[in-house]
């Protein structure tokens, strides 16, 4: 279920939970690939580069603000292009 991929990621960085973030990421990088969602690959590989450095949080919002935003950018391609 990956729907709810931004706010599973928000709820941990609220927790200070890099680990956390950096499997979440990785597993949207997998799915993104997939999809040929080139934009979302590459903000989640970068935020989970930066989960596994232990970057400060301060650090990964940022890099969370630019994957929210490639997310519901590839959403709505994605339903654009299912005509849905």
């Amino acid at each position: 279920d990956y729907h709810n991929y931004d706010e599973k990621i928000a709820e941990a960085l609220r927790e200070g939970n890099h680990e956390k973030i950096r499997q979440l990421a990785r597993t949207m990088k997998g799915m993104s690939a997939n999809l040929a969602a080139e934009e979302l690959v590459e903000i989640s590989r970068e935020l989970e580069i930066s989960a596994a450095a232990a970057a400060p949080i301060a650090e990964l919002e940022a890099a969370f603000g630019r994957f929210s935003a490639a997310l519901a950018r590839a959403v709505i391609e994605i339903k654009g292009g299912m005509n849905l």
